[in-house]
């Protein structure tokens, strides 16, 4: 009876082997006459058990594509060696994972977290999930509703029937945000034909109907580049909560355009207190950035640059807009009249003639040492006063008066004073011209030297400046400040600080609401002028997280639309509608100044002089006094000195 039972369980054995031999050799022939030619684009492909399966190694295909075996043995959530396996695979280049039944939820659990920590980024995923049995409902249920079959179009499960006389091809599709997806079926591959029965297409492109699956954008009203704005009949369906929305903008008419033709609907993800948002090491953030990281969204758009430090953690899609930042600055105001009577000489030529006065007088007096008997014309004073007439062209008594020495030298002096003389009178005329005005910022470096703050809502201005080692950048870094929308109105009033800005693609500003008509302009001139040149320029993209299947359809409609030129109609018209177009040609044109008509001097054309004469004045009033004083006490002394 023992012999007779152990001879049953013996053949039972053998004929369940030679059953699975039979599937697997099945699986072989698909992947090796079919399956391969269809992903084109596979490098590497995964293959992952639960427990490891001799029956692998029958499958010839992979002698014709480098492949990784990686084992998921009784896991839920990643651990460090399996992380290792996984992530070294990915990293490999894997596009296709091959899964073994006993795997099968295992490798969901792991798949979004795994490519979330890889540096490899492929958008195209396929999954073949391989099942060595007929599947049971509630298997097929929970691989249904998983989360991460949101992020897998390009998925074949391979379930043989029942008699093991076919393989059901199975795949999944939108049906509705209630039910989510569905199963149906490819095709069926008959084992003993060795033929599909419908010759279908294996990976048919869901991308070009998808059944109005919600795609979840992160994004907030960025003037001019996206604007929500409530509707009641949109299309697409773009929806926030429970409120319906129509998008407008640029970025705005990408999003409406993309689903249009994929047959998509929108779900926004919109944080406009924290805006572009922030990433932290726990990947966890928030505003856009931080949305899709914590893969609260699928996508975030609005204004988003190349940011090096979001690398790490989202896939960005192909550059669409060259943006550059800059920033309005205080117009340079116009010089103090009365400066301008110094302003003629630098500061070395002023420092020339000190030297020369210097000289001249020390001259006067070794002459005058030798050739003069009195004692007050060897003093320096008398020297140096008569030396300062000559160089203001007026008489002097050591001109002709003295030695032919000091003739000689005061000739040679004077003709420097009246060169000088003609020179500052030419050169003071000319500046007296034009208006003259304080240094412009122009360029960072300006910026910098200026120390000036420029001022914005939110960091992710400064992001580009964040790893910088440049010290003038290093320098912009430290002065950047944000401020709340309300403090910025009241600092755009005062007009003494800068304000970032970018220069859009076609040659508009994103002005932000606080500079408006009433303090751009400080009546009857402008309040503040544009930088001319750019602190840094900005390649504009949208994020999405790494496993986002859409991201090549997304690349697709940002290639057409920026070759056809449409995001020029829409940033115009965003900037037409939503603007103040007045304050947008008065910021690109605060360069222009202001007619310099002729008109009668004032007295702040002649304050220069009455500033030299007032000193002039003091000076010989601090003398007179002293005079006074001294002849005072010589009386005193005489008068002392007379009595008995």
């Amino acid at each position: 009876m023992v012999d007779f039972i152990s001879m049953n369980q013996v053949m039972k054995y053998n004929e369940q082997e030679v059953i699975s031999v039979a599937l697997w050799a099945t699986y072989d022939k698909i992947f090796n006459d079919i399956l391969l030619r269809s992903i084109v684009d596979t490098y590497t492909v995964c293959v992952i058990l639960g427990t490891f399966s001799h029956n692998l190694t029958r499958i010839r295909a992979f002698s014709n594509v480098p492949y990784m075996l990686i084992q998921l043995s009784g896991i839920d959530r990643l651990n460090a060696t399996t992380s290792s396996r996984l992530l070294s695979g990915i990293e490999s280049g894997c596009s296709s994972f091959l899964v073994h039944h006993h795997a099968v939820l295992d490798f969901l659990d792991i798949f979004m977290e795994a490519h979330d920590r890889a540096a490899y980024r492929n958008p195209n995923k396929y999954v073949l999930l391989l099942m060595e049995d007929p599947v049971p409902d509630n298997l097929l249920e929970s691989i249904r509703g998983h989360v991460s079959m949101r992020e897998i179009i390009n998925l074949i499960l391979f379930e043989p029937t029942h008699d093991r006389s076919s393989v059901e091809l199975l795949t999944h599709r939108f049906v509705n945000a209630e039910q989510d997806f569905e199963w149906y079926r490819v095709d069926r591959y008959d084992i003993q034909n060795h033929s599909f029965e419908s010759e279908n297409q294996l990976f048919p492109d869901k991308t070009d109907d998808l059944r109005g699956k919600p795609i979840r954008v992160a994004t907030f009203n960025v003037n001019p580049h996206i604007f929500l704005i409530e509707a009641e009949n949109a299309s697409p369906i773009i929806r926030s909560g429970n409120q319906t929305y129509s998008l407008n903008g640029p970025n705005g008419f990408l999003l409406v355009e993309f689903c249009k033709r994929r047959n998509c609907s929108i779900e926004l993800v919109v944080d406009s207190v924290n805006m572009w948002g922030e990433i932290y090491p726990n990947r966890t953030g928030n505003g856009i950035v931080g949305s899709v990281a914590e893969r609260r969204a699928d996508v975030g758009i609005g204004a988003i640059s190349s940011w090096y430090h979001c690398y790490e953690y989202l896939s960005f899609s192909f550059a669409f807009e060259r943006g550059g930042v800059t920033c309005l600055v205080p117009k340079p105001s116009e010089l103090p009249r009365w400066k301008q009577i110094a302003m003629t000489f630098t500061t070395s030529s002023y420092g020339a003639m000190f030297v020369t006065f210097c000289f001249v007088v020390a001259m006067y007096m070794l002459i005058a040492r030798f050739s003069v008997k009195s004692s007050f014309e060897r003093t320096i004073a008398w020297n140096a006063l008569n030396v300062l007439a000559i160089q203001l062209l007026q008489n002097s008594s050591i001109v002709r008066n003295r030695s032919v020495s000091e003739v000689l030298i005061s000739v040679a002096i004077l003709s420097l004073s009246l060169n000088l003389a003609s020179i500052y009178s030419g050169k003071y005329a000319s500046l007296r011209t034009i208006p003259m005005h304080k240094p412009a910022i122009d360029s960072k470096e300006d910026l910098a030297k200026s120390g000036m703050h420029w001022l914005q809502v939110h960091e992710a201005w400064s992001y580009d400046f964040r790893l910088s080692e440049n010290p003038t950048e290093v320098n912009l870094r430290s002065t950047f400040q944000v401020y709340p929308v309300q403090k910025l109105h009241q600092m755009a009033n005062e007009g003494n600080s800068a304000f970032a800005l970018a220069r859009l693609h076609n040659g508009h500003l994103m002005l932000g609401d606080w500079i408006n008509a009433d303090n751009i302009h400080n009546y009857p001139v402008l309040r503040y002028q544009l930088m001319r040149n750019d602190l840094y320029f900005v390649l504009e993209v949208a994020m999405a997280t790494k496993t986002w299947p859409l991201m090549e359809r997304f690349n697709e409609i940002l290639s057409r639309t920026a070759e056809g030129l449409l995001l020029l109609v829409q940033e115009r018209r965003s900037v037409y509608r939503y603007n103040d177009y007045y304050v947008q040609s008065a910021a690109l044109n605060s360069h222009l100044r202001e007619r310099n008509e002729p008109k009668a001097l004032a007295l702040e054309d002649v304050l220069g002089a009455l500033i030299v004469l007032a000193c002039g004045l003091f000076c010989a009033t601090v003398r007179f006094f002293h005079e006074v004083w001294l002849q005072g006490a010589n009386k005193d002394y005489h008068s002392r000195k007379t009595k008995p």
